[in-house]
Formats: structure tokens, C-alpha cells, sequence
């Protein structure tokens, strides 16, 4: 893997599942908060330090800081920076104040982002690369040590005599999608983190890192709301036309937990996930109850990626 093949990746224009996800719902997708914000940003660190270290700065500025400013100041940092690299106090305020419903006076919060200049010189130095701070490299390259080494993990990194494993792998096919009798072609792409191919077995496998803030129980309880199996889906139906003389086994996801560091699991994905994935569901949410006694429930319905594409 080089960073040419990512970059060529990202900038191809075939659709990929995550944007099919966002734009695919009839509600806007909602904008992250701080916490999703920087969960996101350890979450693509540590693939990286997990599957591809040797690109690590490729993508990445390590700055000298030991901490990154607040949220919502790096927020508003990141963001002014997209506008100009000058250091503009006024541009800096006004970003600040798109970002935070903090009722501070402004000369208050001028002197708050005078205390980040450090972090700003990281901007320009880093070159439109991702600054990472020391506080946030410590804790996503023990994640990446833990993952790789974990008895429980360990051996999804350990290339057998039979399998051989790839990482941060770009797939891409075309497909006929048909909507009320119009036949539409569509260019689709996904990026696995791991793809195992077993030459001998004639077997082919996706395995996915997910990282997340919430415990392992917890997690299994907001699983859903990431509808996680619209993604497998859309990769196992990819790869499966990619690789069609191979049994494919069913994707397995890899998940470490911020929340418990010394817990990874895993979770192997069904064949009900995958139709859950394409086709999509109604799950029962709630009840409601009118007057009278009457009982009628509240049903959420979970996408399908095929459903999506109708749209």
C-alpha cells in the first residue's frame, strides 16, 4: 500500500457506502459533536498505526504539544485555518462562535485562543496534514500495540503458511441498479481495512477495526444506530464479485474499546446482518399509549444499501 493508491482511492468518483449512508436517509446528516468529533480522528489514527505504520506521516503532522487545545478551540482552529493561514483573531472569534454556545465576552475568549498560537504554527507546518498531539499519539499508538498483541486479536495480524493478509485495501466494480424500470449503472468502491485471501482453501475474508468510547456492552447496544451492517454489506457484495471462484467468510469486525483498553472483541457478522445490510428493517422501538388503552408501536426503520440506491 502507498499513499498514491489511498490518494487515488479518495479522489475517484464512484460512489462509496458512506456517502450512500449520509445522503441516502431523508434526515440531514447531523453534525458531529465534539466527542464523535475526536473519536473520529482516534478511530483513523489508529488504522493507520494498526494496518499501514509506515504511512503514519504521510497523513499525519506529530506536533511537539503534549496536549491539544479543547475541543471546541481546535475546532474552531482547524476550521479558520481551511480559510486563511493567517493568524486572524476576528476570523478566529467568529469560528468560535459557530462552534460553541459559550456566553464568554469576546476579549475573554480572544485571550483563551491566543493561549493555542503553538498549535496553530502546527497547522502551517503540518502542510494540510492532520495535527496529532502527543496526548492523542500516546493514547491510539497503545491501542494499536493492544489490538496487535492481544491474545484475543493478535492472530487477525499473523499472516499462516495458507493465508495472506493485505491491508487498507481499495475495491471498485460496476453494477446495474435498476429504479421504476430505469436501468441506472453504478461505480461503487469501499476501502477494507483487511482482506484475507487463502490461496489453498480458495477463501476470502474482510475484517474491519472499529474503536469506539463506549464499553463493550454498551457498544453492542449502540451498534445499531451505526448500522454497521450497511457497511459489511456493501463490501461483501463487492468483494464477491471481485473474487468469484472463492468462498467468501462471513467479515469479522475487530473493536477496541477507549472505554476498557485491555478488552478487544470481536464480532463475526451473519447472514442476517448482511440481508439486514441490503434490504434493510423495521424495528420496534417504542409503544405509545392513547386514551382508551389503546396500544400502538413505534417502529424505526433501518436502511438497506439497496434501498438507499432506490432512493
Amino acid at each position: 500500500m502507498t499513499k498514491e493508491i489511498l490518494d487515488n482511492y479518495r479522489e475517484d468518483d464512484s460512489l462509496n457506502q458512506s456517502f450512500l449512508k449520509s445522503v441516502g436517509v431523508n434526515n440531514p446528516k447531523a453534525k458531529k459533536s465534539d466527542s464523535e468529533s475526536i473519536a473520529t480522528m482516534k478511530g483513523s489514527l489508529c488504522d493507520i498505526l494498526v494496518t499501514t505504520p509506515e504511512l503514519q506521516e504521510e497523513f499525519y503532522y506529530f506536533s511537539k504539544l503534549e496536549k491539544a487545545p479543547p475541543p471546541q478551540v481546535k475546532e474552531c482552529l482547524d476550521n479558520a485555518f481551511e480559510i486563511t493561514q493567517e493568524w486572524d483573531l476576528y476570523l478566529l472569534l467568529e469560528q468560535f462562535r459557530l462552534v460553541s454556545n459559550l456566553k464568554s465576552k469576546d476579549d475573554v475568549i480572544l485571550e483563551k485562543l491566543r493561549l493555542h498560537e503553538d498549535y496553530w504554527q502546527d497547522l502551517i507546518n503540518g502542510q494540510g496534514k492532520k495535527v496529532i498531539t502527543n496526548d492523542y499519539y500516546s493514547i491510539c499508538s497503545n491501542a494499536a500495540y493492544i489490538i496487535k498483541n492481544h491474545e484475543f486479536t493478535k492472530h487477525h495480524f499473523e499472516n499462516t503458511l495458507f493465508a495472506d493478509i493485505q491491508y487498507q485495501v481499495p475495491i471498485y466494480d460496476v453494477i446495474e441498479f435498476v429504479v421504476n424500470g430505469v436501468k441506472y449503472i453504478v461505480k461503487r468502491k469501499g476501502l477494507l481495512d483487511l482482506l484475507v485471501i487463502d490461496e489453498a482453501h480458495k477463501t476470502v475474508q474482510i475484517k474491519d477495526l472499529k474503536t469506539t468510547g463506549a464499553t463493550p456492552d454498551e457498544w453492542f447496544r449502540q451498534a445499531r444506530q451505526f448500522n454497521i451492517p450497511f457497511q459489511m454489506a456493501w463490501y461483501y457484495d463487492i468483494v464477491e464479485k471481485l473474487y468469484p471462484n472463492y468462498r467468501q467468510l462471513m467479515p469479522e469486525l475487530i473493536v477496541y474499546s477507549f472505554a476498557a483498553p485491555s478488552k478487544p472483541f470481536t464480532k463475526v457478522m451473519t447472514i442476517d446482518d448482511l440481508h439486514v445490510g441490503r434490504n434493510g428493517i423495521n424495528l420496534q422501538k417504542s409503544f405509545v399509549e392513547y386514551d382508551g388503552g389503546v396500544v400502538e408501536p413505534i417502529s424505526e426503520r433501518i436502511m438497506g444499501w439497496e434501498e438507499c440506491l432506490s432512493r
